[in-house]
């Protein structure tokens, strides 16, 4: 009796921020449980300040804050990350994880590759919670790097803030964004990888600025700031050769507009551009191509094109913003009230003036309309991340009590956490339906049935390789190519994508032996087979 007389008595001369997680937690959690102590210190901006952070999670289990450290238990160094977030009541975070001494400790955390930089966003804008999640697995799903994410939930001074992502950093990594290393400073620039950004806070030490371009009778400028090699490793060789590839780039896109000159797609991952393009124009999301916009590029031995990429930050997409964004109508490329240093760069209006790109950018989206883009598809996801988030968003929105709260820019505010869900469900149907409008979906872009007897495959016999010769184009779609022998056995199987106007396949052929195979086609709607001799 004595000994829990002094717990509780403990209890209140330690007040109320403790029994907030205990409190809140007392029933536990099937998410990760992330504890972090901060030793008495304020969490600042920047620079990070030492603690030490457990997490506790057993997957299909309950988590409770008495359980073990089981995922990690050590020092981090922890800061407050964000532009125009810091200001909320709920902040997100960025952390290092560090050995004893400090230095960086390379760990994997709830699956995700080995690294020591990790963020904890906490979504508050955002009352669903899953912008960012569906966004990012979008884009995952597109084939393009996207930040892993996990749901959690945050303690820090045993004061509980509720439901947070764990998400991945961006940065050059082989499991990130995989770019060549310059492991000598003195390497040739065009020998290396470069990961820089287009944001609005800049001042010349971060980066450059771009040159003045005209939108209409309407200047425009912004700022690229160096991502890797790092603002204090990058050399003036390497800013040089970054900064005159970017300015070729965008000199060629002015060629474009002036004189139709094609050259820059020379210089640019076409359909990468168009993905990204799609990305942000199916969430219309407000910030994007000015703020939080990534571009890289590889080594020139490697593709030595400029890529777009990762997506970063969709918390105020999807509908969740004020006035124009709040509409699922309308396009984001082209707007052009904001003022420096938050201006969409030129090229978008260029490019979307295109024949060519227009028509890359609408094969695209029909392609993804035909797998991944669907409202259904959308309407289940959201249904799962409920599942997995809702008795944790409870706890959430007690601690934080915005539900039917508008803020100051006047996004949908529904007085239910179901009603948050429900908008963005619709809203993203609609959105859907918008965009087949203006990209002329039609639903069409069926694969035709393949006839043998229309396509031509030479040489015949064939050694080294041979070719498909489509009687028009093949659709933009994955065709798997396969060799089987006479007893029906697969030897050798490739997919390709064909480009735009591709009309014939080149089939580089294994070391099979010489023989007689047979040689299938298939697309997702049927195949053809050819008998073909090699040699």
């Amino acid at each position: 009796m004595f000994k829990n007389m002094k717990f509780i008595a403990l209890l209140f001369f330690l007040g109320p921020m403790i029994l907030s997680a205990q409190i809140e937690l007392a029933e536990g959690s099937t998410l990760p449980l992330f504890i972090v102590d901060t030793y008495g210190m304020e969490i600042p901006n920047e620079p990070k300040t030492e603690a030490h952070l457990g997490i506790i999670h057993t997957p299909e289990n309950i988590n409770l804050l008495t359980d073990p450290y089981n995922v990690y238990d050590g020092r981090i160094g922890i800061e407050i990350r964000g532009n125009g977030t810091v200001s909320l009541d709920k902040v997100s975070y960025l952390f290092e994880t560090q050995l004893a001494n400090g230095d960086n400790n390379n760990v994997s955390l709830l699956g995700f590759p080995k690294e020591n930089d990790w963020v904890l966003y906490g979504p508050f804008i955002d009352k669903t919670l899953i912008r960012n999640i569906l966004t990012y697995d979008l884009a995952r799903a597109m084939g393009h790097y996207a930040s892993q994410v996990q749901f959690c939930e945050l303690v820090i001074n045993d004061n509980y803030l509720g439901v947070y992502v764990f998400m991945e950093k961006i940065k050059r990594d082989k499991n990130r964004v995989d770019l060549t290393k310059f492991d000598d400073p003195d390497m040739d620039p065009s020998e290396g990888g470069f990961l820089f950004k287009i944001d609005s806070w800049w001042n010349q030490t971060l980066g450059w600025q771009s040159a003045t371009y005209l939108v209409g009778n309407e200047e425009r400028k912004w700022n690229y700031h160096y991502l890797y090699p790092k603002v204090d490793q990058i050399t003036e060789a390497q800013k040089s050769y970054l900064k005159d590839f970017v300015d070729n780039f965008e000199n060629k896109i002015f060629l474009l507009e002036e004189a139709g000159d094609p050259q820059v797609y020379d210089l640019i991952d076409v359909e990468n551009f168009a993905d990204y393009f799609i990305i942000n124009e199916f969430t219309k999301n407000p910030d994007a191509y000015r703020l939080s916009t990534y571009l890289y590029k590889e080594a020139d031995a490697v593709d030595g094109r400029l890529k777009l990429g990762p997506v970063w930050d969709y918390n105020f997409g999807l509908g969740n913003y004020w006035g124009y964004e709040f509409v699922y109508s309308g396009w984001e490329y082209d707007n052009g009230w904001w003022d420096f240093p938050h201006q969409i760069p030129f090229w978008w209006s260029v490019l979307l003036d295109d024949p060519y790109f227009i028509n890359v950018v609408k094969d695209r989206w029909a392609y993804w309309r035909n797998s991944l883009i669907d409202c259904a598809n959308f309407t289940n996801q959201i249904d799962e991340l409920e599942s997995i988030v809702a008795p944790a968003a409870n706890r959430n929105f007690t601690k934080w009590p915005i539900l039917g709260q508008p803020h100051v820019l006047d996004w949908y505010a529904g007085d239910t956490y179901e009603e948050e869900l429900n908008y963005l469900n619709d809203w993203i149907c609609q959105r859907i339906e918008w965009l087949d409008q203006e990209l002329n979906y039609l639903n069409t872009d069926i694969p035709p049935i393949l006839k043998a007897d229309e396509y031509t495959v030479y040489p015949n016999p064939a050694s080294d390789q041979l070719f498909i010769h489509a009687p028009d184009t093949f659709p933009h779609d994955p065709h798997t190519i396969r060799l089987f022998d006479l007893n029906k056995i697969l030897h050798w199987e490739q997919t390709v994508i064909p480009q735009l106007e591709q009309s014939k396949i080149n089939v580089s052929l294994p070391e099979l032996g010489s023989g007689l195979f047979i040689l299938e086609l298939e697309n997702s709607k049927t195949s053809s087979k050819w008998k073909v001799i090699i040699k």
